[in-house]
């Protein structure tokens, strides 16, 4: 049972560091680090 859980947590890492080198190159330069109470961004982080 341990050689399963091995195998299955092998495979979910690699899926969850493929997930970000496929995702890392679409995010935004610039994202929004707080917020004023109108909702709006007023503060970012590059």
């Amino acid at each position: 049972m341990k050689a399963f859980f091995d195998r299955l947590n092998a495979i979910l890492m690699t899926g969850l560091v493929g997930f970000a080198v496929w995702a890392w190159p679409r995010l935004p330069d610039q994202v929004p680090t707080h917020f004023a109470l109108d909702g709006q961004p007023d503060s970012w982080a590059q």
